[in-house]
């Protein structure tokens, strides 16, 4: 008797016990998810899992908060019922990782007045958007669904998410209202200068570093050039300017302006490989260069042995000089090939103030054919001069603070040259430093399309919600009770 009320007694413990075991586990696991949530939300644990770290920020926009003194005001204008998932979590990064980020979102039928302040010209805001500001509301950027990501026409004629500009853009917005530097991209036009919109990638950089971006027709003019804010780009011109641009040029230097010029001697073919030259002389311009103590010339340099080209004769391997634009690029390893290059002549005598610096130059195996209008032979002849040719060199003037860097390429800034081995850090450094700009940020673009674990509906949400939340918990719950009836049918 007494031997079955001990057994009695011990298997209605062993029940309390499990009972209570489970009860703890199923409760634990339940005050997991609500602290991992909560948690979540104050500090950002998610786990990005996507191929291309489409939720993640970069070091680059990391250092960009660190260094945030002042609070950033970050708006959605989602409408009632609507969000972008991708844009908000990525947003939660931000606020995650500063306290000066401050994100909310309005509703722009709701709070029409509240969207117009960012657009004092009438220009419509449309919803979805990003604005990015100051909390007052004083400076600010305003970022479209197209701005963010990166669309294709598809098959049947929709456009089609492939990538996300979203860090990009909203990192550059912060840089902006933290330094207060708005600079200005301006590509002379009508001299037969290559078109900036066949330069993606150029035009993705400069995007990228927060630059406005103009096309300037001297004839055309609806905007003045301020040399305070602007970087006159003159990209690889067939004819001269006019005696007047030249006037308007030249004051905008002396001014302090500042300016890169990709001289244009030569160009091939790619389907023929038919050599092109330019043999006329752009007096204005040459004028303007040699205010800076260089000249262009006429001439077209090409690789004497294996190791000075790459693939071509015509794509020239360079070799750096030190300085503060080169050092990045020496620091990595990385090479300059610069393709279809004439050489720079230098003034015998310095003018007045002006500081000449060659950085970019061949090696000394290297030979330059002269241009001659009926240029059959591309092969070394007697007479043809012999490097090391001088293929980008900076000029500064002491007196009035106006930069001017000469590339004998008009090619470097063709998408197919611009994204080889350094040049893509040898055009950055080279604005940066002409704008005195000391910190560049690079954000490379990034894939989404094929990506995996992205939600594309609420219904899916709810489900991960019920399998995380609530069946995994009671699966536990149903395993120990199995355990418990086998134990207690022992």
């Amino acid at each position: 008797m007494a031997e079955n009320k001990e057994k009695t007694t011990g298997r209605r413990a062993f029940k309390i016990y499990i009972t209570i075991l489970v009860v703890t586990i199923v409760l634990a696991f339940v005050a997991l998810n609500a602290f991992l949530s909560l948690a979540e939300s104050r500090y950002d644990l998610k786990a990005d899992l996507t191929a291309h770290r489409i939720y993640s920020l970069s070091e680059e926009s990391e250092n960009v908060l660190h260094d945030l003194e002042e609070d950033v005001e970050i708006f959605t204008l989602y409408p009632a019922g609507g969000d972008d998932p991708e844009v908000s979590l990525l947003l939660e990064k931000y606020a995650a990782a500063s306290p000066h980020i401050h994100v909310a979102n309005v509703d722009p039928e709701q709070n029409p007045a509240f969207v117009s302040q960012f657009a004092p010209n009438g220009e419509t805001i449309s919803g979805y958007s990003v604005i990015v500001t100051d909390t007052a509301h004083e400076r600010y950027r305003v970022y479209s669904l197209t701005d963010l990501k990166i669309y294709v026409g598809g098959s049947d004629g929709r456009a089609v998410k492939v990538g996300s500009k979203a860090e990009q853009k909203i990192t550059s917005a912060l840089y902006y209202l933290e330094s207060g530097i708005m600079n200005r991209a301006v590509f002379i036009q009508g001299h037969g200068e290559v078109n900036p919109n066949t330069c993606a990638q150029m035009l993705t950089i400069l995007d990228g570093q927060n630059y406005d971006l103009l096309t300037y027709d001297h004839l055309q003019k609806r905007e003045e050039i301020d040399p305070s804010t602007d970087t006159l780009f003159f990209i690889g011109p067939g004819s001269d300017i006019s005696d007047e641009e030249y006037e308007v040029y030249k004051s905008f230097l002396e001014a302090g302006g500042r300016a890169v010029v990709y001289a244009g001697n030569v160009s091939i073919n790619e389907m023929t490989k038919a050599v092109t030259t330019n043999m006329e002389r752009l007096p204005n311009l040459d004028l303007l260069l040699k205010a800076y103590d260089m000249e262009v010339n006429k001439d077209y340099v090409l690789g004497g042995e294996t190791a000075d080209a790459y693939q071509s004769a015509n794509s020239l391997v360079c070799s750096l000089a030190e300085h503060a634009i080169t050092e990045p690029i020496l620091e990595s390893g990385r090479s300059v090939i610069i393709t279809n290059a004439g050489s720079i002549q230098f003034n015998t005598l310095a003018s007045r103030g002006v500081t000449t610096t060659p950085l970019v130059y061949t090696s000394p195996t290297c030979y330059a054919k002269n241009l001659t209008p009926d240029q059959s032979s591309l092969e070394f002849a007697p007479g043809d001069a012999s490097g090391p040719f001088v293929l980008g060199a900076l000029a500064e003037n002491d007196s009035n603070g106006s930069k001017l860097m000469l590339f004998t390429s008009s090619d470097m800034v063709r998408d197919t040259e611009i994204q080889r081995s350094g040049n893509t850090d040898l055009f950055l450094n080279t604005i940066s430093y002409l704008n005195e700009r000391h910190e560049s940020i690079v954000i490379a673009q990034k894939q989404t399309i094929g990506e995996v674990l992205q939600f594309t509906s609420d219904r899916q949400i709810y489900a991960a919600v019920f399998v995380t939340v609530v069946a995994v918990p009671v699966v536990l719950l149903v395993i120990g009770f199995v355990i418990w009836k086998k134990r207690k049918g022992r």
